[in-house]
């Protein structure tokens, strides 16, 4: 079942920390899949559409057995959803996850590379700095069924850029404010009898 995530101005989609994107992810030193974790505000209408979607597909999959499948699998530690503002959302020291308060993490990865694109349907590379954790976006995941238990799994297939945001951590050149470094002065002239 496909369902697509859509940010609006109110209800921001976050893209996630760690996001692998244009490239496989690694893991102590192994490959292992594109992925990105989506950042979904709770009480928006994404979240609800969502939470809806889940219930649906569990109960075609398992019929009588989808809500006792989709408590078990929320128990674990394969659950879909993970609440920001529990336990999941704070890192080994105790500090809260960078956008994760007030948010529902969920994850999605991908053996292929999934198609990245702006709002104007363009296709983005890594060289073109967005999407990056931090910004809303919008997605399209595709969950489906392990065939040997009763979980759940999701396919990460598009994300596209829909608005900039504060990137997690402040790096990089999208958290500069250049006007620190006070008013612009003239270059000054090089020496023409400068020597070497």
């Amino acid at each position: 079942m496909k369902i697509t995530l859509k940010s609006t101005d109110t209800h921001p989609i976050r893209l996630g920390s760690f996001a692998d994107l244009f490239a496989v992810g690694n893991y102590d030193g192994k490959p292992t899949n594109y992925s990105a974790q989506f950042l979904i505000p709770k009480g928006s209408p994404a979240l609800a559409e969502f939470e809806t979607s889940v219930k649906k597909f569990a109960k075609d999959a398992w019929g009588d057995a989808a809500k006792m499948a989709v408590e078990k699998q929320n128990a674990s530690n394969t659950k879909l959803m993970r609440d920001g503002d529990s336990i999941d959302g704070m890192t080994a020291d105790g500090s809260p996850k960078p956008g994760w308060a007030g948010h529902v993490r969920v994850k999605a990865s991908t053996k292929f590379a999934p198609k990245v694109i702006d709002r104007s349907m363009t296709e983005l590379s890594e060289d073109d700095g967005k999407p990056y954790p931090g910004c809303a976006v919008s997605a399209q995941v595709e969950l489906y069924a392990f065939k040997d238990k009763k979980e759940m799994g999701m396919r990460l297939l598009a994300v596209q850029f829909y608005a900039d945001g504060e990137p997690f951590g402040g790096g990089g050149s999208l958290g500069a404010d250049l006007s620190a470094f006070g008013e612009p002065t003239p270059e000054p002239k090089a020496s023409s009898n400068e020597s070497w």
